[in-house]
């Protein structure tokens, strides 16, 4: 995703969150290109120390994930999920 980014091929990303700690050259590439990365454990001290924050409810057209492929017929490449799509996977299942 920082790769997209710094192409400017991803300009509507501007955080990204991991359950994973980042290494230092990843935190710095990230602020390079444009990128707010954090800790999973980062997000949610955040939310404790702000009650007062307004939640906007998705729409059908909300990005909710990015799926991402193998790379088995060329370079690994990302799907973008909306909350529609997901949604109509839960209902047909």
């Amino acid at each position: 995703m920082i790769m997209l980014k710094s192409q400017g091929r991803a300009e509507s990303i501007k955080n990204l969150i991991s359950f994973d700690v980042f290494d230092p050259e990843v935190l710095r590439d990230g602020k390079a290109a444009g990128l707010n990365l954090y800790h999973i454990s980062e997000v949610i001290e955040a939310g404790r120390a702000n009650r007062d924050f307004k939640f906007t409810e998705p729409t059908a057209d909300t990005t909710a994930l990015f799926c991402y492929t193998s790379g088995t017929t060329g370079d690994p490449k990302a799907a973008k999920l909306s909350h529609g799509n997901l949604i109509a996977a839960v209902t047909a299942a």
